[in-house]
């Protein structure tokens, strides 16, 4: 009994001991199993963990995916970069054609000395378009300077912060409006607007010219224009009308001498 028991401890403190070297064996990991997404940016970060200093290491990564480098994307480097003031390294890849729905897949070779984290690939898809874009409202009713908003959002429909300034461009359509530019409406801004960094929306101005509404001469569509890095959310056209604008009334202050109170 006593020599079972005595093996038993051996074993456990072994085990023990075991755990204690695996535990500080730095181990090489990719952050997340894909990368941070911004636009046409990617971001691929690598990190040793535990956070234990290590001598300066230069690791090769092995690119891999149906993409090709080049014609569809590029790369900031080939390889890791690891030392005693930094544990984390990044690697940015930089999408150049978009829509082609090809992927880009990042490893390395686990150096001597180190254990394989938790991620030793990294992958993603390159993106189809950046955002969708969309106008506030459908249709609206006008009759003096109107701010009409354009917001971007992901394939969700939900709001998407921009990281750079983005151009964007409204077009008239001709065709299905009735109302002319410069005759019986204007922008007060200029029809290609932007949308700033940090911010999912960017506004546009417009109104009436002259007395306003013109019998055959109300109607006024708005088209956001495509672009490759932008597809088009819903509702992607606006419709305009021109109103009569509200009469100025002052309210009528003088009591009823011919009605009375209402009250016999």
């Amino acid at each position: 009994m006593k020599r079972l028991l005595s093996s038993l401890i051996i074993i456990i403190s072994l085990s023990a001991s075991c755990s204690r070297d695996i535990s500080l064996t730095p181990g090489l990991s990719f952050l997340t199993p894909q990368p941070e997404i911004h636009e046409d940016t990617a971001i691929f970060r690598i990190i040793s963990q535990p956070f234990s200093s290590v001598d300066s290491l230069k690791i090769p990564v092995t690119v891999g995916g149906t993409a090709q480098r080049g014609v569809d994307y590029e790369m900031s480097t080939d390889c890791i970069l690891l030392g005693t003031e930094s544990l984390m390294d990044s690697i940015l890849v930089f999408t150049k054609q978009l829509g082609t729905g090809r992927t880009v897949s990042l490893s390395f070779q686990i150096p001597e000395g180190f254990v394989s984290g938790k991620y030793s690939t990294s992958e993603f898809r390159l993106q189809d378009k950046f955002g969708f874009l969309s106008f506030q409202y459908p249709e609206i009713s006008i009759s003096d300077t109107t701010d009409l908003a354009v917001i971007l959002t992901d394939s969700l429909g939900t709001t998407k912060v921009l990281s750079k300034d983005t151009k964007v461009s409204i077009a008239v359509s001709k065709e299905n409006s009735t109302a002319i530019e410069g005759t019986d409406f204007e922008f007060v801004t200029p029809k290609d607007i932007i949308i700033p960094a940090g911010m999912s929306f960017s506004t546009i101005s417009i109104a009436p010219v002259g007395s306003g509404y013109k019998e055959g001469k109300d109607k006024i569509v708005l088209e956001i224009v495509a672009d490759d890095r932008f597809g088009l959310g819903q509702p992607s056209q606006m419709t305009i009308t021109i109103a009569d604008p509200e009469p100025d009334t002052e309210p009528d202050t003088e009591p009823d001498t011919e009605t009375g109170s209402g009250n016999e």
